[in-house]
């Protein structure tokens, strides 16, 4: 199979000089024909040549810092002119593109000459972008497009055919189908996201996605593309160029080992239990759900998460034998196989030595579930795991750090229920039943004591069960995967009233709305509220959208980009339930938040005795980051007045209002005035 480094070797016989340099001896190891007819030397004597013979000074110097830049990663790649004699003491001008292999630790140079060009300055630009008429042959392909939604494609260079298997004129100005048609579908809104947020900048820049050919196959192509200015600064077109990296895609994802083994802890994973499970029905499977360690990544940081996990990984092994092998869940956790039925007393065995095992980690609060099912039922392997990932579960919601159950008739009710539940909020979801419905608690806004605000909080009453608590509903949707749609169905219910108040009150009033993570990372995410809000007929700036320390757990240049998307748009960005976790006051610097809502378990501690400190501090600071305070959890009087003496911006609490419905609020809103 043929790597990169082949393609690029390629351009040996094409009419374009390359060079190639070893980074860590910084010597010449390969230079093609062009460049030894370009400057007259033959390769020994550019080899050993003291290179100021041909290049300025200022321009090897240069030259030196990019290519520091490149093996740092701080650029992928470098572009430059610069003037050049010849062994005969011709000055020529020469075109100078640089990228940096790492797995070869090679530098490549690829040079051009543009004497002649340089001879009308305004023409240059032009010719030296139109790289298309040296490159037809290189491979991949070559564009200019519009800056618009479909990729309006107005130059295609010939490698067009082998990429995509679309001839030029199938393409250009989406004669038969626009580039972005033959984007993958789940990688265009993301593709699209990503160049909106580069284009601006300025660089060149890269991205990787997946296209469908004409022969309707998936092939990954790794794309540099650039935005050209006008004088206006306003976009004239995008360029770029566009390679196939499919084959490189299938070594480095290692995907035969990847059917087995799970790439972090190299433990069987998912698929590989399972088919243990088929092949050995009669078993007992311990699921030991360690879910709650992603939230962690906000405490400790990803790295250190990861190595608690491969730590883990190494206590849990030790009890592996014959009979007894571990498997790792991702999310759901680790699991163990056992090739037999094992009675209570023998689980209990089991499962002493792995709590003993664990015990090093209760002190970072990591929660651990293990939910035991001995398959005397005969499921098949697929039952059997959702069961034993449904009693961990069940686990989990338990008091304690590690919590067991061994399935019974009894637990298989409170499954049931779950699945009941599940079961019902999916047909809210699709609006064949009307029993998810909101509540509002107002926000105070304590200088002039008018209403800031109304929070959204979304109640369920289940037809089989009653009222259910949002954090057993909530967590049934979060740990069936479907939390995204049910946050959709409940922002649409909250915008609905909102209309519907502003329409019958001739009044605007604002509403805070919680996010979760699930919701905020969605790549839909934006564009679905924007849809909401607009059906709404509403002012984003009247939708405030809560999120929890929890986002931070994610890379802060993506979640930097979708919060400044977010204010763009005209949403407000509130930082909902500040200090109830390990709050790292960096983020509040770098990442700007309209309104930080503080705590209530900080001001459960407002008493007569005890007037809480750090409530002023973290007023002071979010003063300084000029963000508005939210007080949450108000009950008493005594904490009020308090919170107006430290100058606290809002208030929320039972003291002026719990949470009501759409009725008695539109009565608390009229008697408040």
């Amino acid at each position: 199979m043929r790597t990169i480094t082949d393609e690029i070797d390629i351009l040996d016989n094409l009419p374009i000089g390359l060079l190639k340099i070893r980074n860590n001896q910084k010597e010449t190891i390969k230079l093609n024909k062009y460049i030894i007819n370009l400057l007259g030397y033959n390769e020994d004597e550019i080899k050993q040549i003291d290179l100021n013979q041909i290049y300025s000074n200022n321009d090897l110097i240069k030259i030196k810092s990019k290519m520091n830049d490149l093996y740092n990663k701080k650029i992928n790649n470098y572009h430059m002119t610069l003037e050049a004699k010849s062994k005969n003491d011709l000055n020529m001008f020469l075109d100078v593109y640089i990228i940096y292999n790492e797995k070869e630790d090679l530098f490549y140079f690829f040079i051009s000459n543009i004497t002649d060009l340089r001879k009308k300055e305004v023409e240059v630009i032009e010719i030296i972008r139109n790289k298309n008429l040296i490159f037809n042959n290189f491979p991949g392909l070559i564009y200019r497009s519009k800056d618009d939604k479909d990729y309006t494609m107005t130059y295609l260079s010939k490698g067009c055919f082998n990429l995509t298997g679309y001839k030029e004129n199938e393409l250009l100005n989406n004669k038969q189908k626009s580039f972005a048609d033959i984007i993958y579908e789940e990688d265009l809104e993301k593709t699209r996201i990503i160049m909106k947020n580069k284009l601006r900048e300025k660089e060149v820049f890269q991205l990787e996605y997946r296209i469908i050919t004409k022969e309707n196959k998936i092939k990954w192509v790794l794309e540099y593309a650039e935005a050209v200015f006008d004088e206006n600064d306003n976009i004239k077109y995008i360029e770029g160029m566009i390679f196939d990296i499919t084959r490189l895609k299938e070594l480095n994802n290692k995907i035969e080992y990847n059917i087995k083994y799970d790439s972090l802890t190299n433990l069987l994973n998912r698929n590989s239990l399972l088919n243990e499970i088929e092949e050995h029905n009669n078993g007992t499977l311990f699921l030991v759900n360690m879910k709650n360690l992603y939230i962690k990544y906000g405490d400790y940081g990803f790295t250190n998460v990861q190595k608690i996990k491969k730590e883990i990984r190494d206590f849990l092994i030790m009890f592996e034998n014959e009979k007894f092998r571990l498997f790792y869940i991702q999310e759901n956790g680790f699991a163990f196989y056992y090739k037999a039925l094992l009675s209570k007393e023998e689980v209990d065995k089991i499962n002493d030595k792995i709590i003993d095992k664990l015990t090093n980690y209760f002190s970072l609060n990591i929660s651990v579930g293990v939910g035991i099912v001995a398959n005397y039922q005969k499921l098949n392997s697929l039952e059997l795991l959702n069961k034993a990932i449904k009693i961990s579960e069940l686990a989990l919601e338990l008091d304690g750090l590690y919590n067991t159950i061994y399935f019974t008739e009894e637990i298989e009710y409170k499954i049931r229920r779950t699945q009941t539940i599940k079961d019902e909020l999916l047909l809210e979801i699709e609006s064949k039943e009307n029993n998810l419905y909101m509540e509002y608690q107002p926000i105070i806004y304590l200088r002039d004591n008018s209403i800031f605000a109304v929070e959204a909080l979304a109640r369920f009453n289940s037809k089989s069960y009653g009222s259910i608590a949002p954090a057993e509903f909530i967590s049934i949707a979060e740990s069936n995967r479907f939390i995204y749609e049910l946050g959709l169905k409940i922002i649409d219910i909250s915008l609905n009233f909102i209309s519907r108040y502003r329409l019958n009150f001739k009044s605007e009033l604002k509403l805070s709305i919680n996010i979760s993570v699930n919701q905020f990372y969605n790549i839909n995410f934006i564009n679905d509220i924007k849809g909401l809000v607009k059906k709404n007929n509403l002012l984003f700036n009247n939708i405030i959208l809560e999120v929890t320390e929890s986002i931070f757990a994610s890379n802060l240049g993506e979640l930097e980009i979708i919060l400044n998307d977010l204010r763009n748009i005209g949403f407000l960005i509130a930082l909902d339930d500040f200090g109830k976790r390990y709050s790292n006051l960096i983020y509040l610097q770098e990442l700007k938040f309209d309104i930080i809502k503080i705590d209530k378990s900080f001001t459960s501690r407002i008493t007569n005795g005890n007037k809480v400190s750090l409530i002023g501090d973290i007023i002071n600071i979010s003063r300084k980051l000029d963000s508005l305070v939210v007080t949450e959890g108000v009950e008493t009087l005594l904490q009020d007045s308090f919170l107006k003496e430290l100058k606290c911006d809002m208030v929320q609490g039972y003291y002026y209002s719990k949470p009501i419905n759409e009725k008695r609020l539109e009565e608390f809103i009229e008697n408040y005035k």
